[in-house]
C-alpha cells in the first residue's frame, strides 16, 4: 500500500496504480526523505508511464522552496 491509515480498507495499492490511463507527473525535492522516495520508487514500477522529476535543492515542500522551477515543471507536463 502507498498511503493509507493502519486498517484503512480502501488503500492506494500496485493493481490500482496500473490501471491508471493518465498521465503522471510525480515530482521529488532532492533532499525528499527516503520513505517519499521510496513510495515513489514503488509507484513508478507499478505504472511505468510515470514521470519523476527532482527539484535539485529542495525538500519534500519544493513548492516553497523552488516555487518558479517548479510550477515551469507542472506547466511543462500539461502542455504535453
Amino acid at each position: 500500500p502507498y498511503a493509507a491509515h493502519p486498517g484503512d480498507e480502501t488503500r492506494f495499492n500496485c493493481s490500482d496504480a496500473g490501471r491508471i490511463r493518465q498521465p503522471v507527473l510525480l515530482v521529488l525535492g532532492e533532499k525528499t526523505g527516503r520513505d517519499f522516495r521510496e513510495i515513489v520508487s514503488r509507484f513508478v514500477t507499478c505504472a511505468p508511464g510515470t514521470r519523476t522529476i527532482v527539484l535539485p535543492g529542495s525538500r519534500h515542500v519544493m513548492q516553497l522552496d523552488a516555487p518558479e522551477p517548479m510550477a515551469r515543471m507542472v506547466l511543462e507536463f500539461l502542455g504535453e
